[in-house]
């Protein structure tokens, strides 16, 4: 029987970049509260900066692969995609 051993490794990502005039706009929260009931928020904002957010969701996947190697590996790869975004 071969057992192949799954690591995951995530990364979120917020890039702020200073832009010319102002950003406009509206941060919203929605706190869940039970199954049945949210309580929205909203508020608006204005800043000299431009804000982007993702994730990115790295797996190492390997017969026999110990923790260490995954480490190194999901490391390794996520240092490439965000350097890939520059």
């Amino acid at each position: 029987m071969i057992h192949v051993d799954t690591y995951l490794g995530a990364c979120d990502i917020q890039i702020k970049e200073v832009v010319s005039g102002e950003v406009r706009g509206v941060m919203r929260t929605e706190a869940k509260q039970g199954s049945a009931t949210t309580l929205t928020t909203e508020r608006e904002v204005q800043s000299s900066h431009q804000e982007y957010r993702t994730r990115i969701v790295v797996t190492a996947k390997q017969t026999n692969i110990n923790r260490q190697e995954a480490c190194t590996a999901i490391t390794d790869r996520l240092a490439a995609q965000i350097g890939g975004m520059f």
